[in-house]
């Protein structure tokens, strides 16, 4: 999110720490903000931190097929615990690298955990799953708090296809679907 380094003629960018939300977003300038997988879950909890900041949040999050918690027990874990593609084992471990235990009950970690006041300040999101893949019910869960908040936030569950779809656009016809989908959502995001 937040760029180190230079540029010739000694420009720099803005450095690691950085506020998102700093004097350099100029507020008549809407962005938005997106990810797949691990990046839905970083791109969510920024979302979050700016959100409890104050700071001047994106016109809308785009997530796809997100690592939102830790909860190893959803349906989908059970459902496809050994794949296809995604296991449960690998989101174990994945887990065990990113944060201790006793970490995953903060949202900037695991943006599930979040409370209903801070997802209700968040701005439009759209949002889809996998049918196949072991993190369905984490998207489930969040786009079922997002709607019993009265949000109208898009989820799309796309069956038949495993985690990571999207990055296969050149040969599945699901994958440009869904790029078709978030596309049509962004387009419809408030000005």
């Amino acid at each position: 999110m937040c760029f180190g380094g230079g540029r010739p003629g000694g420009r720099r960018f803005p450095g690691p720490g950085a506020s998102l939300g700093g004097p350099r977003n100029d507020p008549a300038r809407r962005w938005s903000i997106a990810g797949d997988s691990a990046g839905a879950n970083l791109a969510l909890a920024a979302m979050l931190r700016l959100a409890g900041q104050g700071a001047d949040l994106p016109a809308m999050g785009l997530f796809f097929y997100g690592v939102f918690g830790a909860d190893f027990a959803t349906p989908s874990y059970l459902e496809h615990e050994f794949g296809p593609g995604l296991t449960r084992a690998k989101m174990q471990r994945y887990w065990d690298w990113y944060a201790p235990e006793a970490a995953r009950g903060n949202s900037e970690v695991a943006p599930l955990a979040a409370t209903d006041a801070a997802l209700a300040a968040l701005p439009p999101l759209y949002l889809n799953a996998a049918g196949l893949d072991p993190l369905r019910s984490e998207t489930e869960a969040l786009a079922g708090r997002l709607a019993a908040l009265g949000r109208s936030d898009r989820f799309d569950l796309v069956e038949g296809v495993v985690h990571g779809f999207m990055q296969m656009g050149s040969a599945l016809p699901e994958a440009r679907d869904a790029f078709a989908a978030a596309g049509e959502a962004f387009a419809r995001k408030p000005a």
